[in-house]
């Protein structure tokens, strides 16, 4: 089940839920520092890449 479509509940409301992940490979020669930085650069939402269904529990 894609996790946009998971009922999430609060205080008796329905709310939406968003999730962004940063994600970088480490280069040989990498600090931890530089691959966080090449993770927060990436492209954000509405910068050409599609939103990817996520699953809930396999």
């Amino acid at each position: 089940m894609a996790i946009g479509n998971c009922g999430f509940r609060y205080r008796g409301e329905d709310v939406s839920i968003t999730i962004s992940c940063g994600i970088a490979l480490f280069d040989e020669g990498d600090t931890v520092e530089m691959v966080f930085d090449r993770a927060e650069r990436g492209p954000l939402p509405g910068q050409g890449t599609a939103p990817q269904p996520l699953s809930a529990g396999g």
